[in-house]
């Protein structure tokens, strides 16, 4: 994903995102002790809420379809209007096919 930012925010991001890297690293080290009922963090790192959406519900393509639309579309609830958009184009599967009504839905 591109980030359109001045370099002291790209420096600010870049160091919250090795510091990330470091506490996941710590935190799999810990859960390899087999404490947990996981040897491993079930969570992973993403960019933005299109990510995590994507990463937890799906289907998979959908942050990108997410950030093409928000591109060019403008004004008042644009988010909103986004979102159906996305929801109108699953359930005509325009762009992902999942067979079963009942999940598409």
């Amino acid at each position: 994903m591109k980030v359109i930012a001045s370099l002291k925010v790209k420096e600010y991001y870049s160091k919250i995102e090795e510091k990330v890297k470091e506490a996941l690293r710590i935190a799999n080290e810990a859960r390899q002790k087999g404490y947990d009922r996981f040897d491993y963090v079930e969570t992973t790192p993403v960019s933005d809420l299109a990510d995590r959406a994507e990463t937890l519900v799906g289907p998979k393509g959908v942050a990108k379809r997410y950030r093409e639309l928000m591109e060019k579309t403008e004004g008042k609830n644009r988010r909103i209007r986004v979102i159906f958009q996305i929801f109108r184009e699953i359930i005509e599967q325009e762009w992902c096919k999942i067979p079963d009504e009942e999940k598409r839905v």
